[in-house]
């Protein structure tokens, strides 16, 4: 567990590997909010942390989901079942999945397959609907003295909410404002890639999203993939520019998923080059793999939808 100051502590996950996936706790007066709950294998690491910080389970008020997506929502269902004075705050687009998450499950298997999504997330859980919170854009709740301001960020998918601690100016993006691991740390900050995965990616939306965190002015950006971000201004011009190189070989390739995953591979391989990653071969291949191939799925999915064609 890290400490972040004014009361926010970042735990690894541990989904997948280290530093992929991490998950906050918004602490003040001994209530507590978490931001994102990865998977059910990675509630251990949350439990450690909440009895380091003598927060009992009764005093966990909120589970806050920035989406749906399972690395994010995975372990919800667990959750609130140990928390037991728990409402679950969640984008209304996301709430009947929370509730019935039969079909979030089936598409999940439809990419995955059956073993590897048991493998990776357990058995999900239904949420009793009368706990849920269906947090639209405003919408507001209090841990002890902290007021937390939800804040509608579509782009990378349609159900898809940031979370603002009025507190200390922190905002907790989810995937709303790209994905940098540690590694991906220079002297003047973070670089970072956008998260363009399938099936709801729109860059209209996640452009104007982009725009709306900056005009908040927050001190800090915690991502989801994986950390804190002080460097905001340049993260946010790094965003648009990666985001117009992506749409740029979207079209280049007229769709087709492996010529757009070839060229984005490239792409990540030269930044990691430009930002003295030491192989930026491996790196790309084996830290930003799963990235690189998601957000080349989304990319041809948005392609597919918006310009009529087929995806190779």
């Amino acid at each position: 567990m890290l400490s972040l100051g004014d009361g926010i502590y970042c735990v690894d996950s541990f989904y997948e590997r280290e530093n992929n996936a991490c998950i906050y706790i918004i602490s003040s007066e001994g209530k507590a909010c978490i931001v994102e709950t990865a998977t059910n294998s990675s509630k251990e690491y949350l439990d450690a942390a909440l009895n380091e910080l003598g927060i009992s389970c009764e005093n966990v008020e909120f589970l806050a989901l920035t989406h749906v997506h399972l690395d994010h929502a995975g372990g919800a269902g667990s959750y609130m079942r140990d928390y037991p004075q728990a409402k679950l705050v969640v984008h209304p687009r996301g709430s009947r999945h929370m509730a019935d998450p039969s079909k979030l499950i089936a598409g999940v298997c439809e990419v995955y397959g059956r073993e590897e999504t048991a493998r990776m997330y357990g058995e999900i859980l239904p949420i009793d609907s009368a706990r849920i919170i269906s947090a639209e854009d405003g919408y507001t709740f209090t841990v002890g003295k902290k007021k937390i301001i939800t804040v509608e960020t579509p782009g990378h998918a349609k159900h898809h909410n940031a979370y603002y601690d009025q507190s200390c100016g922190a905002l907790f993006s989810g995937d709303a404002f790209g994905i940098s691991y540690p590694e991906m740390t220079v002297e003047k900050g973070r670089w970072l890639i956008p998260t363009t995965s399938p099936v709801q990616f729109d860059p209209e939306d996640m452009a104007a999203s982009i725009d709306k965190i900056c005009a908040m002015n927050p001190k800090k950006i915690l991502m989801t993939h994986f950390g804190e971000l002080l460097n905001i201004e340049d993260c946010a011009r790094q965003l648009r520019l990666r985001l117009a190189e992506y749409l740029e070989i979207t079209e280049k390739c007229k769709g087709d998923y492996e010529k757009i995953k070839t060229e984005i591979r490239l792409l990540h391989i030269s930044l990691c080059r430009r930002y003295g990653i030491v192989d930026p071969i491996s790196y790309t291949d084996d830290f930003l793999e799963v990235d690189t191939r998601l957000n080349s799925q989304g990319l041809a999915y948005w392609y597919s939808s918006t310009k009529g064609k087929t995806v190779v």
